[in-house]
């Protein structure tokens, strides 16, 4: 098989319809080689992470939607337009869940030495942080139904369970979920 463009059988290359309707700009713009500026700003997330949690998304008590991507809880305002994002985990998010009557919400997250988050929904200030026992991440994570304890299951092998008073970070009790 023989190219004829290589063969010199064919003079010109043909240009194709859409090559011709191609101008230069009229007035190209000025060329900024310089450094973006330092401090990016997050705007809004689309997506969310369901392959981590079954409960990875819930409505607030503001009416606000909160759901985790990767490190980040975000607070989502539907009817605005706007989200809110807590920021403050190193690793990925891996449970969510809120407080029964106070604007407070607890996170735990996956890593060798897993750690819980408690913070505030208004303010996205952290409250608590609670670390230590668990190991590789935190499965589930509930406030109990008066608001005073967390419990934890972890996911060790054992799939561990911890009961927490938050708001002195002290670890109540702990027991393994089964027994291989």
């Amino acid at each position: 098989a023989k190219c004829e463009l290589e063969e010199g059988l064919v003079g010109e290359v043909q240009m194709l319809p859409w090559q011709r309707t191609i101008v230069a700009p009229s007035r190209l713009p000025i060329e900024d080689n310089s450094e973006p500026p330092d401090s990016l700003q997050l705007e809004f997330i689309n997506g969310i992470a369901v392959d981590r949690s079954r409960e990875c998304l819930m409505y607030y008590c503001t009416g606000e939607i909160v759901f985790f991507i990767g490190s980040i809880v975000v607070l989502m305002n539907q009817k605005k337009r706007s989200q809110r994002f807590y920021n403050q985990h190193n690793t990925t998010v891996t449970a969510l869940h809120s407080h029964p009557t106070l604007p407070i919400i607890a996170s735990g997250d996956l890593n060798n030495q897993p750690t819980i988050r408690i913070w505030d929904a208004m303010n996205l200030s952290t409250l608590m942080i609670i670390k230590g026992f668990h190991k590789r991440a935190i499965c589930h994570i509930k406030f109990s139904s008066d608001g005073n304890y967390i419990i934890t299951i972890g996911h060790d092998k054992f799939h561990s369970v911890a009961i927490y008073d938050w708001r002195l970070g002290s670890l109540i009790c702990t027991s393994q979920s089964f027994i291989n």
